[in-house]
């Protein structure tokens, strides 16, 4: 049942977005933008294509942001090349995600011991709000990174959970999810260093406050997870941790340009500044930037129909926040590791890390895909248990 469920969730947001992928591109040839986004030339997915097309010629350009033209370089060079087929893999990837996704619910709630009928809440629900995720489906249309390094990125929270459960699976299937979980975490890392960064503090947040098994298993993965933690950045050129990337980003004057110049422009951005003059402050502004993040744009930040239109999937979201925030104060089933609060964790860490530099409410509906996704799967899982528990109070 899991899998056909997780497999049938995969069709239909394979074959919505695949509708919505076609309708965009038709209409870009139309509008004369050539396939590429309907708004303005240079923008992310006219750069990966050149760069792509680029590398493909048998040069090396001298700027490549993230890995992502190298998956498009090997793409092309069994498909040739063609923008259509680019998009495609978006699309492929944004439905593997559903799939992963669907799963997680499965497993989680399974391993709370919920009824068959309340696991199969729980993955449809996923299944339905992955599926029809407005800022997941339009990027599902786009030549762009994202919905790539969000599959990678659930695929390693899912194997994260595998690690952690561990149950009867042999020792060999324990190293080989080892090694994937490091292999995903290369991956994301490489598309989005700080993505990667979140990843990991997630994980380690969970292992250190909210894992409860013996201290010596919880020593034993924490010396573990510090492995990659050291040479994934490494071998990504960014020093052992990553420290000769993460120490200069520290600098507060450099986050402040970073927002300023890079996600402070447009039409949408909400004009809010962090200030750094003192602890007070600094809460209270960067507070402002956290919500509007995770929950924006509030209604006063409506300023262009660019934010007017992010506004429909806000209103669900804040409607599934009020529901869930309701549920928590309320009575439900207690397991004993709560795995999918490490969905959580994540969640409120990617949110906090791009909360510190974006400014832009088009761009965090980019920045927020996998936190928002990882929040859905969560929430679905906590009203799952939250209809068991009904049920066996009634």
């Amino acid at each position: 049942m899991l899998y056909k469920l997780a497999v049938n969730w995969m069709i239909i947001a394979f074959l919505v977005r695949m509708v919505a992928c076609l309708a965009v591109h038709i209409y870009s040839l139309e509008a004369g933008f050539e396939g590429f986004y309907p708004l303005a030339s240079g923008n992310d997915d006219d750069l990966y294509w050149k760069l792509a097309d680029e590398i493909l010629s048998g040069s090396i350009p001298e700027y490549i942001p993230n890995s992502y033209p190298f998956f498009l370089v090997a793409l092309f060079s069994i498909t040739g090349q063609n923008l259509l087929i680019g998009k495609i893999l978006s699309v492929f990837a944004g439905s593997l995600t559903v799939y992963v996704g669907v799963i997680l619910a499965h497993e989680l709630s399974s391993g709370i011991n919920l009824p068959q009928q309340d696991r199969n809440y729980a993955a449809n629900f996923t299944g339905i709000l992955l599926t029809l995720y407005p800022s997941a489906l339009w990027y599902s249309t786009q030549l762009v990174r994202d919905l790539l390094l969000v599959f990678f990125a659930i695929l390693n929270i899912y194997l994260s959970i595998i690690i952690l459960k561990r149950g009867k699976q042999s020792l060999w299937i324990w190293w080989g999810t080892w090694i994937w979980w490091g292999i995903t975490l290369f991956i994301v890392y490489s598309l989005r260093n700080y993505a990667g960064v979140g990843l990991l503090m997630g994980f380690f947040a969970y292992l250190i406050f909210i894992w409860k098994v013996k201290i010596q298993r919880k020593l034993f993965v924490l010396a573990l997870v510090l492995i990659p933690c050291a040479l994934v950045p490494y071998f990504l050129g960014q020093g052992i941790f990553g420290f000769e990337h993460i120490l200069p980003t520290l600098n507060t004057e450099e986050i402040a340009r970073q927002r300023e110049h890079a996600y402070s422009t447009g039409g949408s951005s909400t004009g809010i500044s962090i200030d750094y003059s003192n602890p007070v402050n600094f809460i209270f502004t960067y507070g402002q930037s956290y919500i509007t993040a995770m929950l924006g744009p509030l209604p006063w930040q409506v300023r262009s129909v660019v934010t007017l239109i992010t506004l429909p999937e806000v209103i669900g979201m804040w409607i599934l926040y009020f529901q869930l925030w309701q549920s928590w104060s309320s009575r439900t089933i207690k397991n004993k590791n709560n795995e999918e609060i490490l969905l959580l964790i994540s969640c409120l860490i990617q949110v906090g890390i791009f909360a510190l530099f974006s400014d832009n409410i088009g761009a965090n509906t980019r920045l927020r895909l996998l936190p928002w996704i990882s929040f859905f799967i969560y929430a679905s899982i906590h009203f799952a248990k939250k209809r068991a528990s009904i049920r066996n109070l009634s």
